[in-house]
């Protein structure tokens, strides 16, 4: 492939590349859930060993500790796994499509936001122009054209603004 060439790859599909890593952005969000899980099974642990000394009933303390722990156990796996594709997908690397696409399939049950987003991440992961960008002529066109970067429109900056004050404006008004 000559330079000419991947260069006229590239900002064909470069927009489509920059929402792909904005999606993984969205994946490292995540990430909040892996220092939460190892606490809750530490607790959990605790709780089973301390269930026969407690006042309430055993059968009580040792199924809040089964779910302590498997609970844990979920969330240490769903932030490694967020990381693991997020940071993946913001390096747009093929090798992980399909963990890719499980991440974002979770999406779908977080209704009604999470799913519109997954969808929406579905398609932009397995349309024609995703196979384009995870294909091994577009990753040889990336490593050729390291120059050509995506420039922001004026609207994204805007949408992004708003979406960072309505974030803050929902955490002021819940406080």
């Amino acid at each position: 492939m000559t330079l000419a060439q991947a260069e006229a790859l590239r900002r064909g599909l470069i927009s489509h590349e920059a929402q792909l890593q904005s999606i993984g952005a969205l994946m490292l969000l995540g990430t909040i859930y892996l220092p939460i899980g190892p606490p809750m099974v530490l607790l959990s642990l605790f709780r089973l060993v301390l269930a026969p000394f407690s006042d309430g009933g055993l059968l009580g303390e040792l199924t809040l500790a089964a779910v302590l722990f498997g609970g844990g156990l979920l969330c240490t796996a769903y932030g490694a796994l967020s990381w693991r594709a997020g940071t993946g997908l913001r390096r747009v690397d093929p090798k992980h499509l399909r963990l890719y696409t499980v991440m974002v399939s979770l999406w779908l049950l977080s209704f009604p936001l999470g799913s519109l987003m997954g969808g929406w991440a579905l398609y932009m992961l397995h349309s024609s122009k995703g196979k384009q960008v995870f294909g091994s002529e577009y990753q040889e066109a990336r490593l050729l054209t390291p120059h050509i970067q995506n420039k922001w429109s004026v609207w994204t900056w805007v949408l992004l603004g708003l979406l960072v004050l309505s974030v803050a404006a929902l955490f002021a008004l819940g406080q």
